[in-house]
């Protein structure tokens, strides 16, 4: 089969970007997933998967064969597609130094979405999408956004449950800003996120009573996967984690219907309350002792690896 000469498939490219709109360019980015965030968390490099082979059988030209046709693939995949100025910015770059561009590049602080004197949770989720979704289309730093995207999907929260919009924009600030950290460092983050906290019950664990729904989340959906870790490591880690509750409002506000609103001045963390936590040493993942959510969560990053 023959295949158009790069330079044709350039110009074609740049044709047709011109006449697809911004959010025609960011459904088809999200129809091809984000597989960028699956290599990361399994601790590979883009560079690995993203170098083909010319030719896999006689006669047979691979589409990604050219340098010009690897960028523009990477930027499908590791952005919500480009521009034409953009195409032509990473064309002059080259594949290497758009890769190291997109993944050294700090995110991109959104617009604020709540002032300060907001009443927690007063405002629709449809707000919230419109605002990340207006961000996804103009973020100077696609590439960011898009793990913000993947470990919305991978650390996944149901607003409803988490029964405050305000922490779930909290959430979204903070995956973003750890998007392209390391899964170590997030993960404790991911434990004290507030919208966490409710939607998997870790806010009303205590040690007395530890609740096992994020103990196994944790392992079995955001870590390791099942059959790698046994129900005496859920339970002992329930019991490490415990002790986290939900942040206290700064003050409250009062609707139309007397109904008491918390508002919130700065984004916030979950807070630990020694008091409800488990006092006794555990044994998890073949480590014993008197475990904090730091080793806990760190001993679940480190058996991905």
């Amino acid at each position: 089969m023959s295949l158009a000469s790069a330079e044709q498939q350039v110009a074609a490219t740049r044709t047709a970007a011109r006449g697809i709109t911004r959010r025609q360019a960011l459904a088809a980015a999200l129809a091809a997933g984000v597989g960028v965030g699956a290599i990361r968390l399994l601790g590979g490099s883009m560079q690995q998967v993203a170098s083909p082979r010319t030719s896999w059988a006689s006669g047979w030209i691979s589409p990604l064969g050219s340098e010009s046709a690897r960028v523009m693939h990477l930027l499908r995949r590791a952005t919500f597609g480009y521009t034409p100025s953009q195409l032509d910015a990473a064309l002059s770059d080259g594949f290497s130094k758009t890769i190291d561009r997109l993944i050294e590049t700090k995110p991109a602080e959104p617009p604020l979405l709540l002032t300060a004197d907001t009443p927690g949770g007063r405002f629709p989720i449809a707000q919230l999408q419109q605002w990340w979704i207006d961000h996804m289309l103009t973020t100077p730093t696609p590439f960011a956004e898009r793990m913000t995207l993947f470990w919305h999907g991978h650390f996944t929260t149901d607003y409803r449950k988490a029964a405050d919009n305000t922490f779930m924009y909290w959430q979204n600030l903070t995956w973003r800003r750890m998007s392209i950290t390391n899964l170590r460092s997030m993960l404790v983050e991911v434990t004290t996120d507030p919208a966490m906290l409710r939607y998997l019950d870790l806010a009303t664990s205590t040690g007395q009573n530890p609740n096992e729904n994020y103990s196994r989340e944790l392992m079995e959906l955001f870590t390791m996967g099942a059959g790698n870790y046994g129900e005496d490591d859920v339970r002992d880690g329930a019991k490490a984690l415990a002790g986290w509750q939900l942040p206290q409002p700064d003050s409250f506000a009062t609707n139309n219907m007397n109904r008491r609103l918390p508002v919130y001045s700065t984004q916030k963390t979950g807070v630990f309350n020694p008091r409800r936590a488990y006092r006794g040493s555990v044994t998890y993942l073949g480590q014993t002792g008197p475990l904090d959510t730091q080793a806990r969560t760190h001993s679940g990053a480190a058996s991905t690896t």
